[in-house]
């Protein structure tokens, strides 16, 4: 006994973690996505808060994923709406320098008039407009799921799923 040598932190830390397994138990209750924990203990006050203990770190570690989800998708989203800004930036630079280039004074010329003797290009300039609401349009799109990410993300819900969440694949996959 006196050449022995005291067990090692990691020891200590691997034979705490088996007592603990040995002394847990976590199942399925019936065919619901209820989970039941237990812990065995001599002290019945101990085995309670042990598995409370359990449930409330699982619920835990939960809430950061779903969190860290949503964050990833809002930082997602703000990156988009920049995206989508700058594009209906330059839609409507392009359009004022078409006007310019073209000496266009305003839209309603009607069909067929003409600016220094050269005629509208009118579906170019219709073009031009639909490229810009189409911007438009998607940019508010990508507000309204940027807004109703941070409501989720005010609520702390655990439960709050976006639209986009229900349609995304991998998380249809992971609910499977």
């Amino acid at each position: 006994l006196g050449n022995s040598t005291p067990p090692s932190e990691t020891e200590l830390v691997r034979a705490a973690a088996r007592t603990f397994m040995a002394h847990r138990t976590v199942a399925r209750v019936g065919r619901t996505y209820a989970i039941e924990v237990g812990f065995t203990s001599r002290n019945p006050a101990s085995a309670a808060a042990v598995a409370n203990g359990i449930g409330q770190a699982y619920i835990l570690d939960l809430l950061q994923s779903k969190y860290q989800t949503t964050r990833l998708a809002s930082d997602w989203l703000q990156d988009r709406i920049k995206e989508l800004q700058n594009r209906a930036l330059t839609a409507d630079k392009a359009v004022v320098e078409y006007k310019e280039k073209n000496n266009i004074v305003s839209m309603d010329g009607g069909a067929g008039s003409t600016v220094s003797g050269r005629l509208i290009g009118e579906q170019q300039l219709a073009e031009f407009n639909t490229q810009l609401i189409n911007a438009r349009v998607a940019t508010g799109e990508a507000k309204a799921r940027v807004q109703r990410i941070n409501d989720i993300l005010k609520q702390d819900s655990p439960d709050a799923v976006t639209a986009d969440a229900l349609h995304n694949d991998v998380i249809t996959r992971m609910r499977n």
